[in-house]
């Protein structure tokens, strides 16, 4: 299985997996690192620091995965992160995005990423529709390679 840390050695991370999408090292899939931590793309700027938090999150599927962080205050969350799809002679040509879903019902989805490439996403502040604190988030990696389901999440209840 493809690693940037065999690739970058002891370059940072992030720095290897921004060579990596300028194409400056490519491994054996090109493909956004399966080990990589959260990359921060977004903030959790605009929330309630009533009831609040931030959790790191790394989600993954057979064709791609993503790396983020979600923080929620009040009655709003956020989620931002990268996202990536394995190179297309590996799994086709589907798309990989990342879904927030708050207390159940609220949605919202960014960051398709095309096969060999990732891209950064920043999803919300997302505001409970009903006005109630955020009780519960739920973090979706999905795919149109396996029509358009979900195939890891990460759930909390806050």
């Amino acid at each position: 299985m493809f690693s940037p840390r065999k690739i970058c050695g002891s370059i940072a991370v992030v720095a290897c997996a921004v060579a990596v999408s300028l194409g400056v090292l490519s491994g054996p899939t090109s493909a956004f690192a399966a080990t990589t931590t959260a990359a921060h793309v977004g903030s959790a700027a605009g929330l309630s620091p009533a009831s609040s938090g931030t959790k790191s999150y790394a989600l993954r599927d057979r064709c791609g995965g993503a790396n983020g962080n979600v923080a929620w205050g009040g009655t709003g969350a956020s989620a931002w992160g990268i996202v990536w799809t394995l190179h297309s002679s590996t799994c086709g040509t589907g798309t990989h995005w990342v879904e927030l879903v708050v207390n159940g019902s609220d949605f919202l989805g960014a960051g398709a990423a095309a096969p060999g490439a990732g891209v950064g996403y920043n999803i919300g502040p997302s505001n409970t529709s009903d006005g109630q604190p955020v009780g519960e988030i739920q973090v979706f990696l999905c795919s149109s390679e396996t029509g358009g389901a979900c195939n890891d999440s990460r759930t909390w209840f806050v």
